[in-house]
């Protein structure tokens, strides 16, 4: 639904008396699918336990905004049980084609322009002690035009 009021009726539990009211209610645990949801609502009458099928007709999501009456309920799942909860998960990074192969392409760039400082530095007489770092990161800039600012920046 896109924001519009949505108007439903809610299931009844026929043999729910609240008078002397010894019941449970009984139901799977908590899933992603939030149309689905099934139970046993169980009551005590005169010593006999009387039960009834729950379904999705007698659930009331959190936020629910009752119209008129009232509703008397139980809470079943509350906390990361929640549907709300479970669905509200970070979504993954989606990255399309052509985003992996710009990632690929600086990637390999760089990684030549790092072989090909060190072959130029290798050619240049292997300088002794500090000057090496020194000519190989020299070499280093030098060849960074090979990676393009764009696919740089990305």
């Amino acid at each position: 639904m896109d924001g519009g009021d949505v108007t439903r009726l809610l299931g009844i539990i026929y043999h729910f008396k609240f008078i002397e009211w010894k019941a449970f209610v009984r139901c799977g645990q908590p899933i992603e699918n939030i149309y689905e949801f099934t139970g046993v609502y169980t009551e005590l009458q005169d010593g006999k336990p009387v039960k009834e099928a729950l379904n999705l007709e007698h659930v009331m999501w959190a936020n629910t905004v009752l119209a008129n009456g009232f509703v008397w309920g139980l809470v079943v799942h509350c906390g990361n049980e929640t549907r709300m909860a479970m669905n509200g998960r970070t979504p993954k990074i989606k990255l399309g084609i052509l985003d992996d192969e710009v990632n690929f392409m600086g990637l390999f760039l760089f990684l030549l322009m790092a072989i090909l400082s060190a072959i130029v530095t290798a050619f240049s007489g292997f300088p002794l002690g500090p000057d090496l770092l020194t000519m190989y990161m020299r070499y280093l800039i030098l060849l960074s035009n090979i990676i393009p600012v764009k696919i740089g920046n990305i």
